[in-house]
């Protein structure tokens, strides 16, 4: 079927998330806990290399794809320049914004020091990490366990690049930018944002298949199909989202 961009749907969308689900394993199981070991020196480096001049400009304006706000007006672009794509953004600010929501969840399961608030110099990787089920009982600085905007952001990556898949590196390239922003104004570690992609780009999945999937796709039939219309007779749009992460 048609996607919002007008590229066709690929027939082997379970193949497109099987490989998306081995991806987000390898990142879990091996580059987070590989991660963990350049977790301080790339937190030195960025205290000690802090970016200057139009280049800090950047990097700061990086951090708008991972930002609700920024979530929020990118929402209100589809939205003017896509009408009939009004229909996915239930969907996509879902799979953004729930994103970070989850990442929040886990935040409060595991403290992690905020490297702008350590001696980097003094420190070692396991004194960034606190107690666990702190629950709200201490402040953002010590919440830096997963990264909640590269989550936002590698959830609406997922979600955008299913809509519109012709934009899907430029989505995926936003997404990077987000994490690298993260690491350069010391907010977390490498191994924060690896995390919080990868639990981003898992609900962002979750709002494309599955049970969760297939409730937006319900949803999305009958918003088509008007107000009068009998939900089991409902099937997914044809012109809604290719399924392509």
């Amino acid at each position: 079927m048609p996607s919002r961009d007008g590229t066709s749907t690929p027939t082997n969308t379970g193949g497109t998330y099987s490989r998306l689900w081995l991806v987000l394993l390898l990142l879990a199981l091996v580059v987070g806990p590989a991660s963990l070991r350049i977790d301080l020196p790339a937190a030195r480096w960025f205290a000690q290399n802090p970016a200057r001049g139009d280049l800090a400009d950047g990097v700061q304006i990086a951090e708008f794809f991972g930002h609700g706000l920024g979530v929020v007006l990118i929402l209100v672009v589809v939205a003017t320049l896509d009408p009939k794509g009004r229909i996915l953004l239930p969907r996509l600010a879902t799979s953004s914004l729930g994103a970070g929501l989850v990442a929040n969840v886990f935040k409060m399961l595991l403290e992690r020091h905020r490297p702008g608030t350590l001696d980097l110099n003094a420190a070692g990787l396991w004194n960034t990490f606190g107690d666990w089920l702190p629950l709200l009982s201490h402040g953002q600085g010590m919440q830096s366990f997963p990264s909640a905007h590269t989550a936002t952001a590698a959830g609406l990556a997922v979600a955008l690049s299913a809509a519109y898949p012709r934009g899907r590196w430029l989505f995926v390239a936003l997404c990077l930018g987000v994490g690298l922003q993260r690491m350069a104004v010391q907010a977390h570690f490498p191994s924060d944002v690896v995390y919080g992609g990868v639990v981003g780009a898992i609900w962002g999945i979750r709002c494309q298949v599955g049970l969760l999937g297939r409730w937006f796709d319900l949803i999305e039939a009958l918003w088509i199909r008007g107000p009068n219309a009998d939900p089991k007779s409902a099937s997914p749009p044809s012109q809604g989202r290719s399924k392509v992460a």
